[in-house]
């Protein structure tokens, strides 16, 4: 079974092991342009998956009164909702 996310990625349902190994399938231009950007701020792929899925954790376990938006340079801006 899969599954569409955001257009990006299509999540196939499988059992969940212990290894902490994850898997996705993305479109091979997404795929291309998430390297590019990820080259350009001097990420790695695992970097900033584990960045962005601790801050997802956190978020979803305490929602904050304050969005964070992306600048243009890729910094990150709070403003109040």
């Amino acid at each position: 079974m899969y599954c569409m996310l955001r257009y990006l990625c299509y999540i196939h349902f499988m059992p969940r092991g212990s290894s902490g190994r994850i898997v996705i399938e993305v479109e091979p231009e997404t795929k291309r342009r998430l390297y590019a950007a990820l080259a350009m701020s001097g990420s790695t792929l695992k970097a900033w998956f584990l960045r962005s899925a601790e801050d997802f954790c956190n978020e979803t376990a305490q929602p904050s009164l304050f969005h964070q938006k992306t600048e243009p340079g890729g910094g990150r801006e709070e403003t109040q909702s």
